[in-house]
């Protein structure tokens, strides 16, 4: 069974001395990252949970804590002595940015109450969402300027392949973060516009082309699904225009599909969060400074362009079967001046509905299309949802923030909110302007696996 072990863990370092042999390895003396600690018939392919208890009681008795990262899994935190923090989000995503202070506040304050106190971070795989985490914290306690650096350091020392957090949105957010951090800025959340999407290059899934369609997420809600496009061969550039600007507010999915008669493909995917935009921190512009911009009044249109290597799979069309060499994806984003964007958003309204079952603030919000039944429950259910957490968390229980377990018809959303409420929250606040224009609909997350060493171009049916 151990040669099992060896290859499911690839290339991830493992601490293999005094008898154990497990999918672990020392970031820093007291900051560890591994693997999830399983049972039953995973625990004999990955970490079992017993020789993780035995391990840490050995080697950091009643010196250590457990923080899991994990939005789909869990365990009974009295197994670590009731020393677990749960930060979680989602497998091969970015984490909510607002989710990664909150995170390095919780280790600073364990880690310094003790010189011999260690803090044990783990995902699924213990690699790229553990990465973040780590890395993040790495910045937010100075031992690197750059976010490159944290990430590098992070790479020699839980891979012997140097492919620690290869996900490019999530090396987005680890920049985001180490900008954050050395510019000591204060968090609020911006609404922006979204007005047009243009590949710069044009795919070739079909025939030379392809036939490109795209989802726009906030969390786990859609808040635009465009029209299914037919883009000619031998274009150069295409353009997608959206019927009106979208606003959009704080962490931002985009993804990308192809639909052919047979078929329907993601094509790439990418997250990024609306605050840095007007910084313009890119992975290529990691100090600001990368999008083209110009004025319209007094709001700034800006084109914000991410390269091949900043999109999530396309970065891994090494051969570029799929994708140019030189593609791009450039997104027409105007950052409205600060008095006009609700103005912009609540136009030629309709006197607005009640919701019922909502907080106050959401209760005057006007809705498009709130007659349709599906847009309806999916809105009652969002709202319902974020609820429910402010009801029952407070600001000093951002690191447990799951530990109680949600009711039955809010668990799938939950998962995918991962930091308390409080009156001021991003989310609150962004709801105003995003409920307005947009339809709101549901879609399950393809579930993908943590481990991101795989260099080829794997092409997903959906």
């Amino acid at each position: 069974m151990t040669y099992v072990k060896h290859l499911v863990s690839k290339k991830k370092k493992r601490y293999i001395e005094d008898g154990f042999d497990l999918d672990l390895a020392y970031i820093k003396p007291n900051i560890v990252a591994m693997g999830f600690p399983s049972e039953n018939l995973e625990g004999v392919y990955r970490n079992n949970f017993d020789d993780v208890v035995r391990f840490l009681e050995i080697k950091h008795k009643d010196k250590y804590k457990v923080y899991n990262l994990c939005s789909e899994r869990s365990y009974d935190p009295g197994k670590f002595a009731n020393r677990v923090s749960v930060f979680p989000f989602d497998d091969h995503n970015a984490p909510p940015f607002e989710l990664m202070e909150p995170c390095c506040q919780d280790l600073d304050e364990w880690l310094s109450k003790d010189d011999k106190n260690v803090a044990i971070v783990h995902c699924k795989a213990g690699k790229g969402r553990t990465g973040v985490m780590i890395c993040a914290y790495l910045l937010y306690r100075g031992f690197f300027d750059t976010a490159d650096d944290a990430m590098n350091y992070y790479a020699d020392a839980r891979t012997s392949n140097r492919k620690g957090v290869t996900i490019p949105s999530q090396r987005r957010y680890i920049t985001y973060f180490g900008y954050y951090a050395n510019n000591r800025l204060t968090y609020e959340p911006k609404t922006v516009l979204l007005n047009s999407i243009t590949f710069v290059g044009i795919p070739t899934f079909q025939s030379q082309t392809c036939s490109p369609s795209f989802l726009v997420y906030q969390t786990k809600v859609v808040l635009y699904k465009s029209k299914s496009y037919e883009v000619k061969k031998n274009e150069e550039e295409f353009k997608m225009e959206l019927s009106k600007p979208i606003p959009i507010c704080g962490d931002i999915k985009i993804d990308f599909f192809h639909k052919d008669r047979f078929k329907k493909e993601r094509m790439c995917v990418f997250w990024f969060n609306t605050f840095f935009l007007k910084h313009g921190v890119t992975l290529d512009h990691p100090e600001g400074g990368g999008i083209i911009e110009k004025s319209k009044g007094t709001d700034e249109v800006r084109y914000y362009e991410l390269h091949k290597k900043e999109l999530d799979k396309a970065n891994k069309d090494k051969k570029h079967k799929f994708f140019p060499e030189n593609f791009k994806i450039r997104l027409d984003i105007t950052i409205p001046a600060e008095d006009h964007i609700l103005s912009r958003t609540m136009e030629s309204t309709d006197a607005p509905p009640q919701i019922q079952n909502t907080p106050p603030h959401i209760q005057n919000t006007p809705f498009n299309n709130v007659e349709d039944k599906k847009t309806q429950k999916t809105l009652s259910l969002h709202r319902n949802v974020i609820s429910e957490i402010n009801n029952r968390l407070s600001p000093e229980s951002a690191g447990n923030a799951f530990n109680a377990p949600p009711s039955p018809n809010t668990k799938r959303l939950t998962q995918s909110i991962s930091s308390p409420l409080s009156p001021t929250s991003p989310l609150e606040t962004c709801d105003k302007t995003l409920s307005r224009s947009l339809e709101v609909l549901t879609l399950e997350e393809e579930q993908l696996s943590d481990d991101d060493d795989d260099e080829s171009f794997p092409t997903t049916r959906v």
